[in-house]
């Protein structure tokens, strides 16, 4: 009786066990899901693949977005990209990142500092970036590209052939 009391205890152990350890790697499984979706998004945006980072935005944040970034690598061009921190909610349902942006105007060459607030959203088993906001240095960095301006409505008059008459000498 003894015996069966251990074996049983035992298994009891082992089960607890192996459920701790089952939350404990699902907390780390969401912990890496986000730091790799926050480092591709910055791999991305650095080397100027906007598409694809466009692909970790939230579909309501995508276009203000992709605005937001379009002088990237037109005519600004970035030299470095730090994430200085990285810190889950306790619900893990959402983070918050600070990203570190150094960059050039290109017409003036001159470095400057950006720094990014981003707010990560766990949605549909992804992490995805569901806001962004300067909150130090040139705020440039995330100015929204200016719509096109309208171009001024050309009317043209349509041709109309001039009835001939004949000529009468």
């Amino acid at each position: 009786m003894q015996r069966i009391l251990t074996v049983f205890l035992v298994a009891m152990l082992a089960g607890v066990t192996l459920v701790s350890a089952g939350c404990l790697l699902q907390g780390q499984g969401r912990a890496e899901a986000l730091a790799d979706a926050v480092h591709g998004m910055v791999d991305e945006t650095r080397w100027g693949r906007a598409e694809l980072a466009a692909d970790r935005v939230a579909p309501a944040f995508r276009e203000r977005f992709v605005q937001a970034h379009a002088k990237w690598g037109q005519s600004i061009e970035i030299a470095d990209v730090d994430l200085a921190t990285l810190r889950m909610a306790s619900d893990e349902e959402s983070a918050t990142a600070i990203l570190t942006v150094s960059w050039y105007a290109l017409d003036t060459m001159d470095l400057a500092t950006t720094q990014i607030r981003q707010r990560w959203e766990h949605k549909g088993g992804n992490y995805v970036l569901a806001r962004e906001a300067v909150i130090a240095g040139d705020a440039r960095l995330l100015e929204r590209a200016a719509p096109a301006a309208p171009q001024p409505a050309t009317r043209t008059t349509p041709r109309t052939e001039a009835a001939s008459t004949p000529n009468d000498g």
